[in-house]
């Protein structure tokens, strides 16, 4: 039995994605004026694409460290699907959405590794896309009964945009890891 069997525990796994959900819809009503706030340090833009990077090489050396630092495969898979999301990332017009994709990409990762327990890798996949963007229609849906918020289907799709590329890159890291 390998580490990642051991250390599995399906009630804790649960619980992160339910605080995980509660912090995305509990902060609805504040996510204006943290925006607001942040403002006055400087272009919003520049600290957004600042933070999302800062993520992604974060992520990116966690999995390089867990995976036994450089192999070709990572570098190979990795490096064109980075430049594709950061490319991505800035074609959305406002700097603020771009969030959503890391946050509902995060999201369908960790629903994704819950279900892979359970069912074969494709059905996990299905399962954790759906979720992930019911979660992401839910988020939307909410914005529209707030005063400060908007209800739009733009970030509806940037939320399973989000989804997706979070179930790519798991994919990616699934395929170099080899099998279990």
């Amino acid at each position: 039995m390998n580490r990642s069997e051991t250390s599995f525990s399906p009630f804790k796994s649960t619980l992160a994605v339910l605080v995980y959900l509660a912090l995305i819809f509990l902060t609805l009503p504040v996510v204006p004026k943290f925006v607001e706030f942040l403002k006055q340090f400087g272009p919003i833009g520049l600290m957004v694409n600042g933070s999302i990077s800062a993520f992604l090489v974060f992520a990116i050396t966690v999995s390089m460290i867990r995976l036994g630092l450089f192999r070709w495969q990572f570098i190979l898979y990795f490096g064109p699907l980075g430049i594709i999301t950061l490319w991505g990332l800035n074609h959305i017009a406002l700097p603020i959405e771009r969030v959503h994709i890391i946050e509902y990409g995060v999201l369908s990762i960790m629903l994704l590794r819950i279900f892979r327990r359970y069912t074969n890798f494709p059905s996990a996949i299905v399962q954790a896309l759906f979720l992930a963007s019911l979660a992401g229609a839910i988020d939307e849906s909410i914005q529209h009964f707030l005063p400060n918020r908007v209800f739009t289907i733009s970030d509806i799709y940037l939320n399973i945009a989000g989804a997706v590329a979070g179930i790519v890159y798991y994919g990616a890291y699934r395929w170099i890891r080899g099998p279990e």
